[in-house]
C-alpha cells in the first residue's frame, strides 16, 4: 500500500508567501521581493485543491501585525539555486514548529507551489487559515482488536519498512502521520550541493527536538552525507497541485526508529 493513498489527507499542509525577505543567491544574501509570484491556481483534478475554495489567505508580510497571525513559527528563508547564467529559481524554507500538535514541518518549496496550496485549507488546526474547522490528527498506528495491519520488517537497502500482514479494505486507514520534511525536486537538483545540505539542516533543526531525533534516528544506506542519505533512504515522492515533484519524508512511515 502506498503511504500517501489513504493516509494523504494527514498531509494537511497550508503555505503563505512572503511578500518580502531575503535571497541566497549563491550564498550571498541580497534583497527580493517574491510576492509577484503568488497566485492561488484553481486545479480542480488535484486532490490537493478544494472546490468550494473561493480566495487565497493573505500573504505573509515582514510586519509584526501579521507575523503574529501566520502558521510560520520561523522567518521565511529563500534561496536562488541557479547560478548566474541561469534564470532564478527561488525556493523558500517555511517551518511551524507547532504543526499537528508538536509534531512540526518544514517545507521546501518554490513560492508558486507554496500559493497553489494555499488554498487546500490544509492546516485546518489553525481556523483563520481553514473553512472546515479544528481538526485532530493522533500520529498512528491506527489499530483494530486484531492489532496494527502491519509489521516492521528488514527491507534490503531501505533499512526497516512496514510489511501488510492481512488484506488492506480499500480507503481504510491504517496508519497517520504527519510529514517532517516536505522539500521540491527541484530544489534538490538546482541547489549547488552546500547551500542544499545548509537550508536542510536549517530544516530539521527548526523542528521540535524529538522531531529531530526520530529524523536523525532514521536509516540510512547510500554513504555519503548524512542528510543526503537519510532523504535517499527514507522519503516517499508525491506530486502538489500544480504537478510539481515533491519528496516527503514521513517519520513513522519510514519507521526505523522503532
Amino acid at each position: 500500500m502506498s503511504p500517501l493513498s489513504t493516509p494523504l489527507r494527514a498531509f494537511h499542509l497550508a503555505l503563505i508567501i512572503a511578500s518580502s525577505g531575503s535571497i541566497l543567491a549563491n550564498g550571498q544574501e541580497v534583497g527580493a521581493d517574491i510576492n509577484t509570484q503568488g497566485q492561488c491556481l484553481n486545479l480542480q483534478s488535484s486532490p490537493l485543491n478544494r472546490g468550494n475554495r473561493l480566495r487565497c489567505p493573505p500573504p505573509l508580510l515582514d510586519s509584526p501585525a501579521q507575523l503574529k497571525d501566520a502558521p510560520w513559527t520561523h522567518p521565511v528563508q529563500c534561496i536562488d539555486g541557479k547560478t548566474a547564467e541561469d534564470a532564478p529559481t527561488v525556493h523558500c524554507l517555511y517551518t511551524s514548529s507547532s504543526f499537528g500538535d508538536g509534531h512540526g514541518t518544514s517545507i521546501i518549496t518554490k513560492p508558486v507551489t507554496a500559493a497553489d496550496l494555499i488554498g487546500a485549507d490544509a492546516m485546518e488546526e489553525l481556523p483563520r487559515h481553514g473553512a472546515l474547522g479544528n481538526r485532530s490528527y493522533t500520529p498512528g498506528p491506527v489499530s483494530t482488536a486484531d492489532g496494527p495491519a502491519y509489521e516492521i520488517q528488514d527491507v534490503p537497502g531501505k533499512g526497516k519498512g512496514l510489511v501488510a500482514k492481512r488484506k488492506i479494505k480499500q480507503e481504510e486507514i491504517v496508519m497517520l502521520d504527519f510529514p517532517a520534511l516536505i522539500v521540491s525536486t527541484s530544489f534538490l537538483m538546482d541547489t549547488k550541493a552546500h547551500f542544499r545540505r545548509r537550508l536542510l539542516k536549517k530544516a530539521i533543526a527548526r523542528l521540535p527536538e524529538a522531531t529531530q531525533k526520530l529524523v536523525y534516528d532514521l536509516s540510512r544506506s547510500t554513504g555519503g552525507e548524512m542528510i543526503d542519505d537519510i532523504l535517499g533512504t527514507n522519503t516517499c515522492s508525491f506530486n502538489t497541485g500544480d504537478n510539481e515533484p515533491h519528496l516527503g519524508l514521513y517519520p513513522e512511515f519510514s519507521a526505523s526508529y522503532l
